[in-house]
């Protein structure tokens, strides 16, 4: 069973006091700073803020939770993740995805492929991106993919390889994680057929989720892979732990539409009192076998709805200073453990 950890998601900075943000993080006991990838949302540029972070790290790894293979070149994501391991205190997570929004091809005015195609091209581009960052030279000729005669990514002076992350949903999708990825990073089913919060939430209880990551474990398997060696993660998009919870389940619930009741049984909500929280983490592990947790940083996040804050603090730093509370309570006690 791996050892708990988490990573901060954020979309954006201060543009001010951003060097002193990524260290915050890093006192807050996070591991890893971790950045989306839209065209359809206010951010960053995601390799620009990761090249940036790393070279502000005292201890934690920058990744990406997760970078569109559909609109990127092997290549590129290979050498970038390479250059960003070498400055990154921690190394670098390299997550990279088939796309799943029709509006960000859309943006890029890129055909939105059927979901077979885009998962085909990302395997292929998984597999040129494991022979440049181990061959001296790579020619990789698929159907969607091809390199002729590349020097390897790690023929550079660079001291450590990243580490690659994929993320899925479906059973194709996490057999291809398992058969490649280091960390494999569960999304909630859009099985209920509801785009949104109550559908997500209806796509990733537990009972799904540790479904999820046996499909996981079985392509490692058919890979001759140790099943156990994965680390399995997940986001959790919306938090409410605090010595009285309720004001912000209740928050969460009004921008979510998922209840209480309903955020306590889906992993990606976590709520109740701080040691209730501990518990649902401690449960989620051995059941799913989830153990890295990417939450995220409501004042630097274009993805958060509901911004939590301690009850009774809507001032100035308030959803700050509920990070921290978060951080004393979850992240800091379970870390390592």
């Amino acid at each position: 069973m791996n050892p708990f950890r988490f990573a901060v998601q954020v979309s954006e900075l201060p543009f001010q006091s951003w060097r002193e943000r990524v260290r915050w993080y890093e006192d807050l006991g996070f591991s890893a700073i971790s950045v989306p990838d839209h065209y359809t949302m206010r951010q960053w540029d995601p390799v620009t803020l990761l090249a940036a972070a790393a070279g502000v790290t005292r201890t934690a790894a920058v990744g990406s939770t997760v970078l569109n293979a559909g609109m990127r070149q092997p290549i590129d994501l290979a050498r970038m993740a390479a250059t960003v391991a070498a400055i990154a205190a921690g190394g670098c997570e390299l997550g990279i995805g088939g796309g799943w929004t029709t509006d960000d091809f859309e943006i890029a005015g890129i055909p939105f492929d059927p979901p077979g195609v885009r998962l085909s091209r990302l395997e292929e581009s998984v597999e040129a991106i494991k022979l440049l960052w181990s061959e001296e030279t790579t020619n990789y000729h698929g159907q969607y993919v091809r390199l002729n005669d590349a020097p390897s990514v790690l023929a550079l002076p660079l001291p450590r390889r990243p580490k690659l992350l994929l993320g899925g949903t479906m059973r194709r999708a996490l057999g291809i994680a398992g058969r490649h990825a280091d960390i494999v990073s569960v999304f909630p089913s859009l099985g209920s057929g509801k785009i949104g919060w109550p559908g997500w939430a209806e796509g990733s209880t537990i009972a799904h989720t540790a479904e999820q990551t046996a499909w996981a474990r079985a392509g490692a398997q058919q890979a001759d892979r140790d099943p156990a060696a994965l680390e399995l993660s997940t986001q959790i998009a919306f938090t409410a732990v605090a010595d009285d919870p309720g004001p912000l389940q209740e928050l969460v619930a009004r921008s979510t539409g998922v209840p209480p009741g309903a955020q306590d049984e889906s992993t990606v909500f976590l709520t109740g009192t701080p040691a209730q929280a501990r518990e649902r983490l401690e449960r989620r592990r051995a059941e799913t076998g989830l153990s890295y947790f990417v939450v995220f940083d409501p004042a630097n996040n274009y993805a958060v709805e509901a911004s939590p804050a301690l009850p009774g603090d809507s001032g100035p730093g308030a959803t700050d200073r509920y990070l921290e509370a978060f951080a004393d309570a979850v992240v800091r006690p379970l870390t390592g453990q």
